[in-house]
């Protein structure tokens, strides 16, 4: 059962001086600080609790040294800021030059460096790497390996499940899970390593014993200006974290390929899913799709010249890549061939990853992430069906705006009927954004506009006939929407249900 985010859950730690948190660092503690115990730490002032560490991390919106009075009237013992001449009555304030990089180190410091007890596999990419870290994850728990994940649905750490905020936390709460995994005797953990947080040092004192790479494609250029900032962030993973003597798995037919090889140390693993190219016949492990048949996806797997008919309940012949870097990850660490293709035929559902809502309509509805252009692009090319393709999308606020006339013209090139409708508008105008898509969309293309989405929603439903396939992109898992600063309960899944009984489907 997910559980709300909780510092109380946190692994059992030791108190520990303030001298030894920052000892072998350049920040200077005077002698009458040093021996000032520190029970936790902490970066978000409403969760301090007495006796933590308080690091006042500038925010985008915010900055914490805002923040500095609640976090010392709830008890920190000492409060850390990269700000110059900042004082606080009673409470020692700690200089640093960069806060996010002293977080880390002194995070892993605190935790008593849990990834030196734990095979860690780190998987970056544009898409896919949610379903590469349940369906990695599940292959080494299938195989008497119990390992945890952190990734954009859930953290888990064998004693709990909790739901995400970021698909990367924090640098502490990173520690801090690795720490409860490493306590609770998991083997190792499948993380998620987004761009940001590799470019903000979330991840930076984490030993990784294994990176997968999935593919690069445009997103997150709101944040990282283009392709190349956003390659480099990625490739951190596997220049600076990756240990020395543990393995990179790479997607052979990505662009980027020959680039991250390079870079990456370790040694190298790649795989393929582009079947009879060139490049994927000198893949280590390459996927072969045999048909979608009888709910499940079927596939053959090489590996060393040994075949494999395998099978997994996922649609999308996209998957078949995830399948593979998920497999070829697993061999890095140690897993049977033979026994990782098998585990897949009981993968997990993976909650708004081509998830299926069935109510007993006449029609297929699958709700999906997709939000990215080349997402799109692969929801819509790899899932057959026997009738129309409907589409419902919209494109989130505040972010990367220069994919939205690119998604447009995507949706209209690839789906039959075409609904576009809000997102998460953020505090940008939802009209704007739409027609920011509208702009991509070639004029002879029939779509419609409905900027409420659960409107949105129904109307796709009821305009569906029988062997249609009904796709509601671009939220998948989320369980809100956010409109203005605030965020509303909303789950595409839900609504659908909600419209599917007005319509008199009341399930399976």
């Amino acid at each position: 059962m997910n559980v709300a985010i909780n510092n109380n859950i946190a692994a059992k730690h030791k108190p520990v001086r303030l001298g030894e948190l920052f000892a072998g660092t350049r920040i200077n503690i005077p002698d009458d600080f040093s021996m000032i115990t520190i029970t936790g730490l902490a970066s978000d002032s409403r969760k301090v609790k007495p006796g933590d560490l308080f690091f006042a991390v500038p925010g985008y919106a915010v900055d914490g040294v805002r923040f500095l009075g609640e976090a010392t009237s709830l008890g920190a013992n000492a409060v850390i800021t990269q700000a110059a001449d900042i004082t606080v009555d009673n409470v020692p304030v700690l200089k640093c030059n960069d806060i996010r990089k002293t977080m880390s180190r002194v995070a892993d410091r605190f935790f008593e460096f849990p990834s030196d007890k734990l095979k860690v596999i780190g998987i970056t990419g544009t898409n896919g790497k949610t379903t590469v870290c349940f369906l990695l994850s599940h292959i080494m728990n299938a195989n008497d390996q119990r390992w945890g994940k952190i990734g954009t649905i859930e953290y888990s750490t064998g004693k709990h499940t909790i739901n995400a905020l970021n698909t990367t936390p924090g640098s502490i709460d990173v520690q801090r899970y690795l720490a409860e995994m490493r306590d609770f005797n998991m083997a190792g953990c499948v993380m998620e390593a987004s761009s940001h947080g590799l470019d903000q040092h979330r991840c930076d004192d984490v030993r990784f014993s294994g990176a997968v790479f999935t593919n690069l494609t445009q997103d997150h250029l709101d944040y990282h200006r283009d392709l190349d900032n956003y390659f480099k962030a990625k490739s951190i993973l596997f220049e600076k974290l990756l240990n020395a003597d543990g393995f990179a798995v790479l997607n052979i037919d990505d662009p980027y390929y020959d680039r991250l090889k390079r870079l990456s140390r370790g040694r190298i693993l790649t795989f393929s899913a582009a079947a009879n190219s060139e490049q994927s016949k000198m893949a280590d492990v390459t996927i072969e799709d045999d048909g979608y048949k009888g709910n499940a996806r079927r596939f053959k797997a090489t590996y060393q010249g040994k075949i494999i008919n395998g099978s997994m309940p996922l649609l999308g012949i996209f998957n078949l890549a995830n399948a593979g870097a998920a497999v070829t990850a697993a061999i890095g660490a140690g897993c049977d061939f033979e026994n990782a293709v098998t585990a897949l035929k009981n993968a997990p559902r993976i909650p708004g990853r081509v998830e299926r809502v069935d109510a007993g309509q006449p029609f297929e509805v699958i709700i999906d992430y997709a939000h990215t252009p080349d997402a799109l692009k692969n929801l819509l090319l790899g899932i057959d069906t026997a009738g129309r393709k409907i589409l419902l999308f919209g494109c989130g606020g505040d972010r990367d705006k220069t994919k939205r006339p690119i998604m447009g013209e995507i949706a209209s090139m690839h789906a039959d009927l075409l609904i576009v409708t809000s997102d998460n508008p953020r505090t940008e105008d939802p009209k704007k954004i739409i027609n920011d898509i509208l702009k991509g969309i070639p004029e002879k293309v029939n779509y419609t506009v409905s900027e409420k989405r659960d409107e949105a929603i129904g109307q796709a439903l009821t305009l569906a006939r029988e062997g249609d396939l009904v796709i509601i992109a671009g939220k998948g898992h989320e369980d809100y929407q956010v409109v203005g600063n605030t965020r509303h309960y909303f789950s595409d899944p839900e609504v659908v249900k909600k419209h599917l009984r007005k319509m008199g489907y009341e399930g399976s």
